[in-house]
């Protein structure tokens, strides 16, 4: 993964949303998730890929990186 700026920040934000939110065991618990809960999860996301100017890959490294 390249280097991201503010990448704890950023992990945190995600950390939160995956298991304060929406109270997943681990990362993986993503594809048990029915279509809407997954749409509410990728609008939450897409803010903070705005907010730190990300790309989808960006995101995904940052997935692969959290261990819930």
């Amino acid at each position: 993964m390249e280097h991201i700026e503010n990448i704890t920040e950023i992990r945190a934000a995600v950390k939160h949303i995956l298991f304060e939110e929406y109270h997943l065991e681990s990362v993986n618990d993503i594809f048990d998730l029915d279509g809407e809960t997954l749409a509410e999860m990728y609008e939450q996301f897409k803010c903070v890929m705005e907010e730190y100017g990300l790309d989808g890959e960006d995101v995904e490294s940052i997935l692969n990186g959290i261990d819930g």
